[in-house]
């Protein structure tokens, strides 16, 4: 036992330290070299969240875009219908100033006002000495439009103050219309008249005066 205890209690020799240096030093470069990993990783998945980011930003601009473009083609579209519907109902018209058994003297198309204080426009106006016919032209009416056409009456009286004795009838001409408009149009008194195939209808039966 003695000789046991004194061999565990032998001091160290040089080449027992420098081999415990050469121990230490190895440890804080394994240490070193997984910091390094560990910053290259994370620099990479910076990188790579910034390049993911670069292109979701591309692709939201670019969706921006197209959404953008498609939008004024449909806009395009739709106003290229709206002219379109005006234009036919208006050569209906003018071919034949009678109206639910009235004849008109005067057409007034496509009329803008503007005084600052309101904003209006008229696809077709039809005056006599008593009667005024304003007619609302659609390419595909929906139930919003009876109420604009409704509001027109008004509209009249504003810019036209010398017609305001007049009896003022409202129509609403479309191509398409969606369901139930026409039922709740003749309700309010409004006349209707639509494109069934090769024929155009006039439904003036209900037509009150505004």
């Amino acid at each position: 036992m003695e000789n046991l205890e004194h061999i565990d209690n032998k001091p160290e020799t040089m080449s027992d330290v420098v081999a415990g240096f050469r121990e230490v030093r190895a440890s804080i470069e394994a240490l070193r070299e997984s910091h390094a990993e560990t910053e290259k990783l994370l620099k990479d998945s910076i990188a790579e969240a910034d390049r993911r980011k670069a292109e979701a930003d591309k692709r939201q601009t670019e969706n921006e875009k197209l959404w953008k473009e498609i939008k004024k083609e449909i806009g395009g579209i739709a106003n290229s219908n709206g002219e379109f519907a005006e234009e036919y109902f208006e050569n209906i018209f003018c071919r034949d100033l009678t109206f639910a058994g009235m004849h008109f003297h005067e057409i007034i198309r496509r009329k803008r006002f503007d005084d600052r204080k309101r904003k209006d426009e008229f696809d077709i106006i039809m005056l006599n000495e008593e009667n005024v016919l304003i007619v609302e032209s659609k390419y595909k009416a929906k139930e919003s439009d009876i109420d604009e056409v409704i509001k027109k009456a008004e509209s009249f009286r504003y810019w036209y103050p010398e017609h305001k004795d007049h009896k003022i009838y409202l129509c609403l001409a479309s191509l398409r219309f969606e369901d139930n408009i026409i039922g709740k149009a003749r309700k309010k008194g409004i006349a209707i008249i639509q494109q069934l195939g090769d024929k155009t209808v006039v439904n003036d039966e209900h037509l009150k005066v505004y």
